[in-house]
Order: C-alpha cells, then structure tokens, then sequence
C-alpha cells in the first residue's frame, strides 16, 4: 500500500523515518531526492530567483517510474526483504508486521510538499494521504532555521512562495478520500500510532 504525506518543515520526514522504524517492510520515498539539476529548476515569476517549490522543480516521470517500481517488486528495495535473518534477530526489529495471508504487507511512504499534484499522476496510487498542519508562523520559523547550503531562500521566498503553494496543494489533498490530518506539533507517538491504526484497517 502507498501512503503520502505533506507541508515543508512540519515533520514529516520525521513521521516517516518513525513510521519506517515501527512498521516491518516499510520503503520511504522522499521528493527532494528527485529535484531536476540546478540548472533546470525553474525561474520564479518576475524574478530573478529560483522556484524550488513548483511541479516543474522535480523529475516526475522519475519520481513517478519508482514507484510504479515499488508497486510491482517492493521487495527489491524494502530494507526488512535485504536483512538476512541473522541480521534481522540482530537488530531490533520493527514491532509492527502487517500480513495478507502468509505474505508481508510493504508499506511504500512517498514524503514531499507536492507529491500529490495533478501534475505527478500519484495520487491515485496512494491508499492514504497523511498531511500535518501547522501554523503559518510556527511553519516560518521551522524552514528560517533549515540550511539549504549555497540555496538559501530569498526573504520572502516563505510568504511568497511556500505558503501560498501549501494553501493551493491543501485544497488538492483535501478532496482524497484517505486523508488524515493532524496537528504538526501533536505527539509524534501519538501520530504515529494513529497512522498504523489506519494502515491496518486497509489492510
């Protein structure tokens, strides 16, 4: 099953990362690792700056090819499928194995602000959407204190740009079916323990 999750800076690569540590056979997915070249990204609209946080930003077709991948051989990239045995005793294990009969459920988590665009052709291969709000001041301040190396943001770049593009996606998100939505700064257990209860209702 697929799940995505989204907004910049409220944790979700964190959610998923715990999602990842509590749930056996679980592959995260992350969008920024299909950000085009530099050189490609897109400009922003009269300016003279970068838009990082458009479509256009990302490899789609690469992002959309994987995980179709992951549909048809999840096992090929599932790190619980990679651990022998003896490593899997060794290590502590997930605490949650989800089955369909005698086979191993494999939970693919696509994580990124976008990733349920039109424009990417997912959404429709996504079992739930999972977004974590938080308030336009708290988000502001979680992505001045992120370090994008020799990219930083423009002043602006929040209100202008990733703001305005969280509103416009929320309306998008808003109308999948499997949506859940929760506070970004509520217990992280707390969520995470949530998202399984669903996860193991679908499955």
């Amino acid at each position: 099953m697929h799940c995505a999750l989204s907004l910049s800076c409220a944790g979700k690569t964190t959610l998923a990362d715990a999602l990842q540590a509590r749930l056996a056979h679980t592959i995260v997915l992350h969008q920024d690792d299909y950000f085009k070249d530099y050189e490609n990204i897109p400009m922003r609209e009269g300016t003279a700056e970068k838009d990082f946080d458009c479509v256009g930003a990302f490899d789609d077709a690469a992002l959309r090819k994987q995980t179709e991948e992951l549909q048809r051989h999840p096992e090929r990239s599932c790190p619980t499928c990679a651990q022998s045995a003896t490593e899997h005793q060794a290590r502590d294990a997930p605490a949650v194995l989800l089955t369909r009969g005698a086979r191993p459920v494999h939970v693919v988590l696509c994580e990124g602000l976008i990733v349920m665009h039109p424009d990417f052709q997912l959404s429709d291969s996504f079992d739930l959407c999972i977004n974590l709000d938080l308030p336009q001041d708290t988000a502001r301040a979680r992505r001045k204190c992120r370090d994008y190396g020799e990219h930083p943001d423009p002043a602006d770049y929040f209100d202008s740009v990733v703001w305005p593009r969280y509103i416009d996606y929320h309306k998008i998100i808003a109308e999948h079916p499997g949506l859940l939505s929760f506070h970004g700064d509520a217990p992280r257990e707390q969520i995470v323990d949530a998202v399984i209860d669903e996860i193991k209702k679908i499955v």
